[in-house]
């Protein structure tokens, strides 16, 4: 995706991209694995570990944003998206602050109502006909179960499965269904493309058309 930007330059392949490497990041953070095996020896760091929701908040919303056209196809709920973006720029401003602990809190709310206004974003613009929508709400959806697997394995609702990890099950069919999309986008682009060629086709057979019975017409006269 970062090289599909390169040769088209548009915007969203790059919000991708960032998004992948912020949950990336953001889900080794809560897993500790960065801790673990890049910087064990120096647990100062740990401390600006929020910085992880918060960049994920981010990109993900300058993400929603450009791949639901969420300006012409739900503009209230494109100007609703500033909330988000002001909401992780805060929060990853507190983390350089003594407010970390806030800071946590305030990126964890505001990840689950990201999250529900992701949900309906999604189906407001599949509703208005958007086909690559599909893609995004499953993409949300699951990552939203396994969230929501992950909280009831720590109250013992569910059975806790050491061998199994239900929230990077979910954030990896996530993104892999988000890059599915963008190759749908592409598809539907390339239709688009396809339909308007053809109909500029029909346009200049019809002209011609038109040209050679006035030439016969004149013919005539």
């Amino acid at each position: 995706n970062l090289f599909l930007y390169f040769s088209t330059k548009e915007k969203l392949y790059v919000y991708y991209v960032a998004y992948v490497v912020s949950i990336t990041w953001f889900m080794s953070t809560v897993f500790q694995y960065v801790f673990e095996y890049l910087w064990p020896n120096t647990p100062i760091i740990n401390q600006y570990a929020v910085a992880s929701p918060a960049l994920t908040m981010l990109t993900a919303t300058l993400f929603t944003r450009e791949f639901l056209h969420t300006s012409k196809l739900a503009p209230r709920l494109h100007w609703f998206s500033n909330i988000f973006i002001g909401w992780g720029a805060f929060v990853f401003a507190l983390v350089f602050t003594p407010f970390k602990i806030p800071a946590l809190m305030m990126a964890q709310a505001g990840i689950m109502l990201m999250a529900i206004y992701f949900l309906i974003t999604g189906i407001t613009v599949y509703r208005k006909g958007y086909h690559p929508a599909k893609f995004y709400l499953a993409a949300w959806s699951f990552l939203i179960i396994g969230c929501i697997a992950a909280i009831l394995e720590t109250i013992n609702v569910l059975p806790v499965m050491y061998y199994i990890n239900s929230m990077q099950i979910g954030s990896s069919i996530e993104v892999t269904l988000l890059s599915l999309a963008l190759a749908d986008r592409i598809n539907i682009y390339k239709k688009q493309r396809e339909e308007a060629q053809a109909k500029a086709l029909s346009v200049i057979q019809e002209k011609s058309l038109l040209i050679q019975e006035q030439n016969i017409h004149l013919e005539q006269k």
